[in-house]
């Protein structure tokens, strides 16, 4: 360094010579006066009335402090090391938690906070001072005015590691505090009982439709068969088709029986008188099984494609039915899936009732406003400075 620092003597030199002593003193003083009056205009006022302001006019402001964690049960257990984490099948409800955080920052909590407590007075006490009392003097009193303000008196913070939400609540008066705490808190519970009832009603809403569609279906199909039923004037075609079997059984029994007897007079008496008896009725009953079974199956009009209608009916409403008794059984469990599938609020800290102002933290703000002003001081007096060198 000792070696370098000679190479710097020359230009130093040469610039005393080119301008003299008394230039560069001029300089340095101009400097010096320019610097000291931006540092009094940007550093020292703003500082100064910063430390009047906290220190002399800005109004004590009481905070009332209170957790919650939003958790939800569901249905569903959990087995092994879930089953640990998640006891009883109580689990944080993350999406609720967002939803109910996103809830309370909107404008809707402060219309239903502003029915049942008055903001407007709240704020606008005469222990407020004038620059923070609402409205402030650059706002108009409006809802919109009010919703800006409060957002600066409302601190909602939510830990996504652990999922409790800090709520603090400032105001001018303790008691203020903690009753808009209070009712921040309700609101947050009424929302996760819509939030219930929602879910409630898409699980089950769903499934009544379906029970109402599948009623009908069985009504339709008792209906369609009742009118079947009297268009064919038979109460089960499948009954009477079994009597008609059973009377064609009986007289084919009956033809059997007139063939052997036939057969055994023919043998022992062949010019017998009977035999032409036995004939015709063995042709009679040739005759009515023959009929019996036109009857049965035959033309359009035969029993048969009546039974086959009665049996494709009575299959549809059988159908029906177990469609019917299925949805009675989804509904009772989608009915028991919403009960169980519920979010609530837990309060791990009630609002609490502050006995001392903790806002404004008032060295602080001043400090910060030291720093800010001394930052910004120093910035505009190194462009000012290099400004100057590069004119030169």
């Amino acid at each position: 360094m000792s070696e370098a620092f000679p190479r710097y003597l020359p230009p130093i030199a040469g610039a005393i010579r080119s301008r003299g002593p008394a230039q560069l003193w001029h300089d340095a003083r101009s400097l010096a006066g320019q610097a000291h009056v931006q540092f009094v205009a940007i550093v020292a006022i703003p500082t100064m009335l910063a430390g009047i302001y906290f220190g002399l006019v800005a109004a004590p402001q009481f905070v009332s402090h209170s957790e919650y964690i939003v958790r939800g049960v569901d249905a569903h257990r959990s087995g092994g090391l879930a089953a640990l984490l998640n006891t009883f099948g109580v689990s944080r409800a993350a999406d609720e938690t967002s939803a109910i955080e996103s809830f309370l920052k909107s404008r809707e909590v402060i219309e239903k906070i502003n029915a049942h407590i008055d903001l407007r007075a709240t704020y606008g006490a005469h222990e407020a001072d004038w620059f923070s009392r609402f409205p402030r003097l650059w706002e108009r009193d409006t809802f919109e005015s009010l919703y800006n303000y409060t957002r600066g008196f409302f601190d909602i913070t939510k830990d996504a590691t652990s999922g409790v939400t800090r709520l603090d609540i400032s105001a001018f008066d303790p008691r203020s505090a903690q009753a808009i705490s209070l009712a921040m808190l309700e609101t947050a519970s009424d929302m996760a009982n819509n939030l219930n009832a929602r879910a409630q009603s898409d699980l089950v809403d769903s499934s009544r439709h379906e029970l109402e569609r599948a009623r009908e279906e069985v009504v339709k199909a008792q209906s369609d068969l009742t009118a079947y039923r009297n268009q064919i004037l038979l109460v089960d075609p499948l009954a009477f088709a079994g009597a008609m079997l059973q009377g064609i059984g009986s007289l084919s029994l009956e033809r059997s029986r007139s063939l052997a007897q036939l057969s055994e007079a023919q043998r022992l008496s062949p010019n017998s008188p009977g035999i032409d008896s036995i004939k015709a009725n063995i042709a009679a009953l040739e005759h009515r099984v023959e009929e019996e079974r036109a009857k049965l199956a035959g033309d359009n009009s035969a029993l048969a494609g009546k039974v086959a209608d009665y049996e494709r009916m009575s299959l549809t409403r059988e159908l029906a039915e177990k469609h019917y008794a299925s949805t009675l059984v989804s509904l009772a469990s989608a009915e028991a899936e919403a009960q169980r599938k519920r979010v609530y609020i837990e309060e791990i800290v009630k609002p609490s009732l502050p006995d001392e102002a903790t806002e404004p933290q008032r060295l602080r703000s001043v400090l910060a406003t030291f720093v800010v002003s001394f930052i910004a001081f120093s910035i505009l007096w190194i462009l000012s400075v290099g400004s100057k060198d590069h004119a030169q």
